[in-house]
């Protein structure tokens, strides 16, 4: 039955690449994203952990994969669903594009200054982002920068004037730092991709569907061999570069040759398997409390009052682990998105990427066939948070969504010309 389930998987995500291959614009929209995280980030964990279970028992193995054809199924169904005509139709303020370039330059400069605080932090040379403190709150505002790039890029991609490619330089300068310095894949994808749809809604230029082939391969050989490069990072040693082999350390990963490899799909079906067995479900609590932890700085409220806005259940999922298999959670590793939606509603839990889908569809019809440019900035800012909802968890993604709200409609009522309102567009 597990392998079974493991051929059923593979082919759900071979289908939503193919599907995003089958069109041009295809390829941008949000079932071939998902089909491309599951395919680099999930697939490859999935045949390693069938053939190395490691602490998890095979019940947990048979329950992961069917959470995870679940989920990769919802990416695709909740795309299928209609949107209502009505959604579509509606008008927005017309927006006047030297104010906003004004803004987008603020949120440049005030995300820069901040990211320059964050790394002269001690605690930011071990790289793994485990922080806590005053440096939660500069990364905070230091996220402003990711709405003042992607207006810029498309800005600049409109009118590629000296003035907006200057702009631009300043402005992805510290994603690439944090890309090939800090070794932040996140950062890596959000520059990819992000240029990738730019281009493709104010230029209608693809990028040719080959070239997806050469990242799928690219990119699963990246996720695997980002642990040897951050090490190089923080020790500097230039032969732990060179010994860097991706071949040979995917291989090294589908076979587990080293044992003590860190599988996330290994987190996920323990996680899965202690809430069913300890019947340990948040029911969406956990959507809560990651939003109270995310948005709420102890230093200015207290720990003890920022705890009592939680739900938290008092449930400890990892310490489950280590009474149920004698499993230690790995530091920096993840429960991945399958894992986390699993223990909120169980196997109703996939439907939330079924809801993430339906909002990506809304957001893809407005930014291509309504030609909205709001529309276009959250989906640009947003698809890297929605890949990441597969590989770090779905809770992140709606205190992302709310923040980008938050920070963006200052911006937009700012830029907001006085003119009647347009069906054009919309917000969201």
């Amino acid at each position: 039955m597990t392998e079974i389930l493991l051929y059923i998987f593979f082919l759900l995500c071979a289908s939503l690449i193919f599907w995003g291959f089958s069109n041009k614009n295809k390829v941008y929209q949000y079932p071939f994203f998902m089909g491309f995280t599951f395919t680099t980030f999930i697939l490859p964990q999935a045949i390693a952990l069938v053939d190395y279970p490691g602490a998890a028992p095979e019940r947990s193995i048979k329950q992961v994969l069917f959470m995870a054809c679940l989920c990769i199924f919802m990416c695709w169904l909740g795309y299928k669903v209609p949107i209502p005509s009505s959604w579509l139709q509606k008008p927005v303020i017309h927006l006047n594009f030297k104010r906003l370039k004004m803004g987008a330059a603020v949120y440049v400069g005030i995300g820069l200054f901040f990211w320059s605080l964050v790394y002269s932090r001690p605690e930011a040379a071990s790289l793994n982002q485990h922080w806590s403190g005053i440096i939660t709150i500069y990364i905070f505002l230091a996220q402003l920068l990711n709405i003042g790039f992607t207006i810029l890029l498309l800005e600049t991609i409109k009118k590629p004037t000296r003035a907006n490619i200057l702009l631009l330089t300043i402005a992805v300068f510290m994603p690439l730092y944090r890309a090939f310095f800090a070794g932040r894949r996140t950062s890596l994808s959000f520059i990819f991709f992000s240029v990738a749809l730019s281009v493709y809604f104010v230029r209608k230029r693809c990028i040719p569907r080959v070239f997806f082939v050469f990242a799928i391969f690219a990119a699963t050989l990246v996720l695997f061999n980002i642990a040897q490069y951050r090490s190089f990072l923080m020790t500097g040693d230039w032969d732990l570069l060179r010994q860097i082999n991706p071949i040979e350390n995917l291989h090294s990963l589908i076979n587990q040759n080293g044992k003590s490899t860190t599988l996330e799909l290994r987190n996920a079906a323990l996680l899965i398997d202690s809430v069913n067995q300890n019947s340990q479900y948040e029911f969406g609590t956990g959507y809560w409390d990651t939003i109270v932890f995310r948005w709420l700085p102890a230093q200015f409220l207290g720990s003890d009052f920022k705890e009592s806005l939680k739900f938290n259940f008092g449930i400890n999922h990892q310490s489950a682990w280590y009474e149920l298999y004698g499993y230690k959670y790995p530091t920096g590793s993840t429960t991945t998105g399958i894992g986390d939606s699993f223990a909120q509603f169980d196997y109703f839990g996939s439907l939330v990427f079924g809801i993430i889908a339906f909002f990506f569809k809304y957001l893809w019809h407005r930014s291509l066939y309504r030609q909205d440019y709001v529309a276009q900035i959250a989906y640009i800012l947003l698809i890297t948070s929605a890949m990441t909802a597969i590989t770090h968890g779905t809770a992140n993604f709606i205190p992302e969504l709310l923040y980008y709200i938050l920070f963006l409609l200052p911006l937009l009522l700012w830029s907001r010309e006085n003119r009647k309102l347009s069906n054009s567009s919309s917000i969201f």
